[in-house]
């Protein structure tokens, strides 16, 4: 009797094993194990102002985000079950939809599991055709006339380059001159050139290329390496010498984009064959300098929201002798700074390698309501 119970319980014990052995393998996950993923929706349309957008993520396993666009990016990239992700992208300054597909896929598992969310950020409004202001008075001629904005950027472009000429070859590294080439033709009215020169060599300061002149992403004409000696020169052509007592309207704004920017700057115009002030003059005395003659201050304020704020001429000129094409020189004298008096120990060394002094002649600013305000930049006669 012992032996048919011994033979009964052995049998039982095989087919316990034996139920075992058809379970799936650890290699194979069970049915109910198997990688869960969804997402809360599969298209998100923002305005173009917009700069986010989430979504929720339903799992059991890890994940993993990527995006098409290098614009639009993903936090977090990756997780472990349920979670959301933030995708964060510039606001849309363009005329054209942008989109972007962002991939969520399990991580780990196999089969792996993939899903995908499209985001599609409307177009900006098409802004009107820019109207000039401010106009100078009447009886005006306009002898040479810049708008300098975003949708000029392409025409203001092309006599102004980010990139040297030496022996015809592009070099990135090379100081520019304000000659040889590089200006800003007017692409409003009238006929001359807005150049940038260099007072002292500049390799003294950065030899790296950052002393440079660029069109800037709003039209804004950009001065890398901005320094005491330095001026921007705006012609305006002419076909005759203009007489004596001819009224010259001009008008420009100019920017210090960041602290150490020269403060003091002195507006002249050819008048003949002499450079004389176009506006009333200014003294101050300048540690290091002693005293220093200037118009036009630039202002750099490191606490307000927007620091950058323009120093703006907007003023008539009376000739004192014929003169033939008119020339404006906007003349850097005097390194003290934008922001406070401090000037630099030596030139050339690594704090002032780093700030790299930056100007801007520009084509928009603020108004006093925060609204941008186009302008143009402009040499006139006037009565």
């Amino acid at each position: 009797m012992k032996k048919v119970l011994f033979l009964i319980a052995a049998a039982a014990m095989f087919a316990v094993s034996c139920g075992e052995s058809n379970k799936p393998d650890d290699n194979g996950p069970k049915k109910e194990d198997e990688a869960k993923l969804e997402l809360s929706t599969s298209a998100i349309s923002v305005l173009a102002t917009d700069t986010s957008a989430s979504f929720s993520v339903t799992a059991n396993c890890p994940w993993k985000v990527s995006s098409d666009n290098s614009q639009f990016s993903v936090s977090p990239a990756s997780g472990n079950g349920n979670g959301s992700v933030t995708v964060s992208f510039p606001a849309n300054e363009f005329t054209s939809a942008v989109s972007a597909n962002i991939t969520v896929a399990s991580d780990g598992v196999s089969p792996q599991k993939t899903m995908t969310v499209k985001i599609t950020q409307a177009a900006a409004e098409a802004k009107p055709d820019p109207q000039p202001q401010p106009e100078p008075q009447s009886d005006t001629t306009y002898l040479a006339r810049w708008w300098l904005d975003e949708s000029q950027v392409p025409v203001l472009s092309t006599h102004f380059t980010e990139e040297a000429k030496v022996d015809g070859n592009p070099n990135p590294d090379a100081c520019l001159p304000g000659s040889g080439g590089y200006y800003v033709e007017p692409n409003v009215a009238g006929k001359g050139r807005i150049e940038f020169y260099n007072g002292i060599d500049k390799l003294s300061i950065n030899p790296k290329g950052r002393v440079k002149r660029v069109i800037g992403k709003y039209g804004g004409i950009v001065s890398y390496g901005t320094w005491k000696g330095d001026y921007y020169l705006l012609t305006a052509e002419t076909d005759s010498a203009l007489p004596a007592d001819t009224k010259i309207y001009t008008f420009f704004a100019l920017r210090a984009n960041v602290e150490n920017v020269p403060k003091y700057w002195m507006v002249e115009i050819l008048d003949g064959d002499t450079w004389k002030p176009y506006l009333e003059t200014k003294k101050v005395t300048v540690e290091g300098e002693g005293e220093v003659e200037y118009n036009l201050e630039l202002v750099y304020d490191n606490g307000a929201e927007k620091p950058c704020i323009d120093s703006i001429v907007d003023s008539d000129y009376k000739l004192t002798a014929p003169t033939k094409d008119v020339k404006v020189r906007i003349l850097a004298v005097s390194s003290a700074y934008a922001y406070g008096e401090g000037l630099p120990e030596v030139i050339g060394d690594s704090a002032i390698k780093a700030k790299n002094p930056v100007t801007i002649l520009v084509g928009n600013r603020l108004s006093e309501t925060g609204n941008p305000v186009l302008h143009h930049t402009m040499i006139c006669t006037v009565k």
